[in-house]
């Protein structure tokens, strides 16, 4: 193996089966290149050179390594100092030092400025994967044990994540197959109202095909809330529906009855809104709002209550691109199958948020 200079590796030793030796001592056989720990086995390279290092029991069985020791880093670099990625993207970040010198992967560190963006997945030998998770941007650092660092600026805009949301009225649905057809998220309508008798009667068996599939879950109720109390009773319906089953993604609340929007002030709009994603936090959800880039942008709803209480945003657009900032942007409108008749389509999503 190689180390560079000021590096550390702890050896672990190992015996035959149905055999045991408590005592096993660890050597160098050139303490000034390498020293080493002689009952732990932690080792420390010293200056550059090649040693070999024992592990030696009481009985004259042994076991060796030879070790390299390289200059420690002067300079290090990644492959990429700016990339631009869209939501779901994932990119394996390799870095290199200066000829000569090395710098082992487990004594890296690796970090990003801002995990909600760009998270990072190390690799079993300790490599980096990143992974778009949010627009915005990212800073990835990686520091070697000597302090030389390198960075990649990571921009995220758009999503290559699909999401479609689904209820009753598209019947039996092959989640297996929207699977295969690259799609990774769905949000289901768990019903509507405020009774619990109103739960949507395909929920449970597209909750459990849809788990059964690997798509990421979320869901949707819809309301016909005009009080802004009302969102406290349509939350407790949502939530005995949903009878404490596990979740991905929020659960969301879906705006878009007409005497609500045309009726109600601002105020009491916007607080019926919070009144229902308050109750699903404290059960222990994620909470969301969706309705039309319209009620968003104008009347009645005020999306900046929305965005400081740190709810998401499914925004409802058909148009080229989402004119507002949302976790989840819902461009277009498809057929499931072959028959384009209206019971038979589901929304097509981008999620601009890996969940």
């Amino acid at each position: 193996m190689n180390l560079g200079v000021g590096e550390q590796y702890d050896f672990n030793s190992y015996v035959s089966q149905n055999t045991a030796a408590y005592f096993r001592d660890y050597s160098s056989s050139d303490e000034s290149v390498l020293s080493i720990n002689k009952a732990g086995g932690l080792c420390t390279a010293l200056k550059t050179g090649t040693v070999t290092v024992f592990c030696t029991l009481q009985n004259g069985v042994y076991a060796s390594c030879t070790v390299t020791v390289m200059d420690s880093p002067s300079q290090i670099s990644l492959n990429k100092e700016e990339l631009n990625f869209k939501v779901g993207d994932v990119y394996d970040l390799k870095e290199h030092t200066n000829s000569g010198s090395w710098a082992s992967p487990n004594t890296l560190i690796w970090q990003s400025s801002n995990n909600d963006v760009i998270k990072i997945m190390m690799t079993a030998d300790n490599k980096c994967t990143v992974k778009a998770m949010s627009e915005g941007t990212s800073i990835i650092t990686v520091t070697t044990c000597n302090g030389k660092s390198a960075s990649c600026k990571i921009s995220i805009n758009g999503s290559n994540v699909k999401c479609i949301d689904v209820s009753t009225w598209q019947g039996n649905i092959n989640f297996d197959k929207l699977k295969e057809n690259g799609y990774d998220y769905v949000i289901i309508r768990a019903g509507y109202g405020r009774e619990t008798y109103q739960k949507d009667d395909t929920f449970e068996a597209n909750y459990r095909k849809a788990k059964a599939a690997g798509l990421k879950i979320g869901v949707y109720w819809f309301s016909y809330a005009t009080y802004a109390d009302e969102g406290f009773d349509e939350a407790n319906a949502c939530l005995y529906c949903l009878d404490k089953k596990e979740l991905d993604m929020p659960v969301y609340y879906d705006l878009e009855y007409a005497p609500a929007i045309y009726n109600m002030n601002t105020s009491n709009y916007t607080q019926m809104a919070v009144n229902f994603c308050k109750s699903i936090e404290r059960a222990g959800y994620k909470a969301g709002i969706y309705t039309s880039a319209s009620v968003w942008k104008g009347y009645p709803l005020q999306r900046k209550t929305i965005q400081n209480c740190g709810y998401s945003i499914w925004n409802a657009e058909w148009s080229e691109y989402s004119s507002i900032d949302c976790d989840i942007w819902q461009p277009i409108k498809f057929c499931v199958n072959n028959n384009p008749s209206s019971n038979n389509r589901i929304q097509d999503c981008g999620c601009n948020q890996a969940f």
